[in-house]
């Protein structure tokens, strides 16, 4: 799931997306497991690859930088 909404972010520089649309493309199969899991996997990815890129947009959701 990491992966996926890394690869979506970078695949569209400076476009926000909220947590439902990202979790929705990372895994489109399993909508139960809940939005919250979006903002940790994206806690992790800042924290694994130590980069900036990923802003938080306040109110709405994400968006990678270019």
């Amino acid at each position: 799931m990491e992966f996926n909404i890394l690869y979506y972010l970078a695949l569209h520089p400076g476009w926000t997306f909220t947590r439902e649309q990202l979790y929705r493309y990372a895994m489109p199969d399993d909508f139960a497991s809940g939005l919250e899991s979006v903002t940790s996997r994206i806690y992790k990815i800042r924290k694994k690859l130590n980069i900036n890129a990923i802003q938080t947009v306040y109110g709405y959701g994400y968006r990678f930088e270019k």
